[in-house]
């Protein structure tokens, strides 16, 4: 998609892409991180996913 709009697609390096999984951990704990946020963002906007 990147390379359809024209423009040069930026590859992060795999050592970075390690780090960052190092750092922010599995699937799982993102699904717990989000879950404050999730909760926040339906409060205030109830009829965003209708």
């Amino acid at each position: 998609m990147a390379e359809a709009s024209l423009t040069k697609p930026h590859l992060i390096p795999p050592e970075a892409t390690a780090l960052r999984a190092s750092q922010v951990g599995t699937h799982r704990i993102g699904w717990f991180s989000f879950q404050p946020l999730y909760d926040w963002i339906t409060a205030e906007k109830p009829d965003l996913l209708d």
